[in-house]
């Protein structure tokens, strides 16, 4: 092992069955309390609007929005979840000392940044992110809600399995804001696209 100052790093080959990698650590953004220690040594959050669609009255906002995780595949082929009974299937899953969520920045309740936007952006990382303005239940559990039991077809019929967590919002509550360039672009490029 190399001597000072260099930095033991470690990683896995293939998959992380036992979830103690990089990934599932305290290595995101928000994850610590202290804002100035969390700025400093994790990178900035993944930030993004809310996607949209294109309908015949132009871009609209999706109405819902919902948080799916299938981490509950690996419990099952690694570890000790039962994807038949939901049994020990758990998210994070065992051995995580941290699983990354979604939450969300600025908004209604604006920046705590200083620049005070209204703009919302959805972030991924920790629940502690500077600015962030809702949690969705503060942890990976309640953000990615039950496990969701649906038919499965194999060679002996149907069984009814699980292999991923949901938790549906009856609604969305990122709006991306709309405007007239946006959807003036938007209409450009489709027309080249359908042309």
């Amino acid at each position: 092992m190399p001597t000072p100052p260099f930095i033991d790093v470690t990683g896995c080959i293939e998959i992380d069955d036992d979830f103690d990698g990089v990934p599932y650590d305290l290595s995101w953004p928000g994850t610590l309390k202290n804002g100035s220690v969390d700025r400093a040594i994790h990178p900035q959050p993944i930030r993004f609007s809310s996607p949209l669609f294109f309908s015949e009255d132009g871009l609209k906002n999706y109405e819902r929005v919902a948080f799916e995780t299938n981490v509950i595949v690996t419990e099952a082929i690694f570890g000790n979840c039962n994807v038949l009974t939901g049994a020990n299937c758990v998210v994070p899953p065992p051995g995580a000392a941290f699983y990354p969520l979604f939450t969300l920045h600025g908004g209604e309740e604006g920046d705590e940044d200083g620049d005070n936007s209204r703009v919302c952006r959805w972030q991924f990382g920790g629940n502690v992110i500077p600015g962030t303005s809702e949690h969705f239940g503060g942890n990976a559990t309640n953000e990615f809600g039950p496990l969701v039991f649906v038919p499965f077809q194999n060679l002996n019929g149907t069984v009814i399995a699980t292999n991923d967590n949901r938790r549906a919002l009856n609604h969305n509550p990122c709006h991306t804001e709309l405007s007239d360039h946006l959807e003036d672009v938007v209409e450009k490029r489709m027309v080249g696209v359908t042309s």
